[in-house]
């Protein structure tokens, strides 16, 4: 979500980084979660502007949505980003048990099927939901998984920089999971899909919306959008499966993983080709998702004229 640095932000950053998540840590994990998405409550409630501009957003995507449906929307996409940042707060208290009452699968033998072909696995997935949960949770499951992530706190404030950064850090740090920064040395993460393991790996873009390596401009809702190659890339390069991963509302539970069979890439055309058809793929397996849930879409607050998207002309 865009923010801009003030002193009332430091002020609410350092209100949640310690009272608020010394009390998450008191509490159940299902408990922890019911007040951080509460937050999300509270700042649709407060925040008319906020509401506002995403409702314009939401009918850039989505022109027909029905009223009640783009404030359902509206509210999921701040309870969500509430969610995605700080459900770290909860992963120390979060058991196996806790976590199937909170995390739903579907898939799995997508993965299996994969792992059993010895090749190693990419997981493509969205800025969509809760992000960090299904690495927290493959991880947790005993899968040996990295996540190819930018950290950074360029842009922030000091108690940005020295607050809220610097205790994600040691929060993520503490993930049965390795988060590797984009432009880093990637020979650790070649060698770990050698090795027959997992790598995640965005697919629709970097959240500080700067493009990192290659992307493709796709249609997407009746607009232009910039999709990254990064993850066709790396497993043309190292041969592994390329698995699109999906986080989004569950049916039985709050939030579901569901893993879809491989991308398959044309194997007589050349990596370009081939990347661009794996970017037109994941596409094309994203979009019901979003159209279901619009408001689990990291990007909708910049789904806008000279931010993500570029209007036709």
């Amino acid at each position: 979500m865009r923010t801009r640095e003030s002193i009332l932000r430091d002020v609410l950053r350092l209100c949640i980084w310690y009272p608020f998540r010394w009390l998450i840590l008191l509490l159940p994990p299902m408990a922890g979660i019911w007040c951080i998405t509460r937050l999300g409550d509270l700042h649709c409630m407060l925040s008319k502007g906020k509401q506002r501009w995403l409702h314009d957003n939401l009918t850039r995507l989505q022109p027909d949505i029905a009223p009640d449906k783009a404030r359902q929307e509206v509210r999921r996409y701040l309870r969500v980003h509430y969610l995605n940042q700080l459900s770290i707060f909860v992963f120390p208290s979060l058991t196996p048990a806790a976590l199937g009452r909170l995390l739903a699968w579907r898939g799995l033998e997508h993965l299996e099927a994969a792992l059993a072909q010895g090749r190693g696995v990419v997981l493509a997935h969205p800025h969509f939901g809760p992000v960090h949960l299904p690495l927290f949770a493959l991880g947790t499951l005993g899968y040996a998984v990295k996540q190819i992530g930018k950290p950074s706190d360029e842009g922030l404030s000091w108690i940005g920089r020295n607050v809220a950064f610097r205790l994600r850090l040691r929060y993520e740090g503490r993930m049965p999971a390795e988060i590797v920064p984009v432009g880093s040395d990637y020979r650790r993460v070649f060698r770990h899909l050698k090795e027959n393991n997992l790598v995640m790996i965005t697919a629709d873009g970097a959240g500080d919306m700067a493009m990192h390596g290659r992307h493709e401009p796709l249609e997407f809702f009746g607009h232009t959008m910039h999709f990254p190659l990064g993850a066709a890339s790396l497993a043309l390069r190292t041969n592994a499966v390329l698995l699109p991963l999906f986080v989004h509302p569950g049916a039985h539970t709050p939030w579901q993983c569901t893993i879809e069979a491989p991308i398959t890439m044309p194997a007589d055309a050349d990596a370009a080709t081939a990347a661009s058809f794996a970017a037109r793929e994941f596409v094309a397996r994203y979009t019901p998702y979003v159209a279901q849930w619009p408001g689990c879409m990291h990007f909708l607050d910049t789904f806008a004229p000279g931010l993500h998207i570029i209007p036709k002309a």
